[in-house]
């Protein structure tokens, strides 16, 4: 598997996706699911934030800037493990539409069961 240079639009990107991701940032910020937002897409520079917002929830906090850089090691773990499932699947090694249960021995699926409310 090699990476090669190509423009975003020659593998499928579409540079107007880039009106939703600021869509979906402008909409989740007031609901405060996180601080504050800035995209960036290799071949096509650094986007704005959608506003200047403070960088965490703490008072006093930096805004965000285009440039701001973002502590990302808890990307590792999502990118880690989707790669890892991807090449899996390739392999015919891992089927995604079986239940975790499936694979992790004490793994119970569903909806945890809440226990009835007690009156006294």
């Amino acid at each position: 598997m090699t990476l090669r240079v190509a423009r975003p639009e020659d593998v499928g990107f579409r540079p107007a996706a880039m009106a939703e991701v600021d869509r979906v940032a402008d909409e989740g910020l007031p609901r405060r699911p996180f601080p504050a937002a800035c995209s960036r897409w290799e071949g096509l520079g650094p986007r704005p934030p959608s506003s200047l917002r403070p960088l965490s929830y703490d008072d006093g906090a930096p805004e965000v800037k285009a440039d701001t850089i973002y502590d990302v090691a808890s990307l590792t773990k999502v990118v880690a493990t989707t790669t890892m499932a991807m090449i899996l699947v390739d392999e015919g090694k891992l089927d995604v539409r079986k239940p975790a249960s499936s694979f992790v021995s004490g793994f119970r699926g569903g909806r945890r069961r809440r226990s009835p409310s007690r009156t006294s």
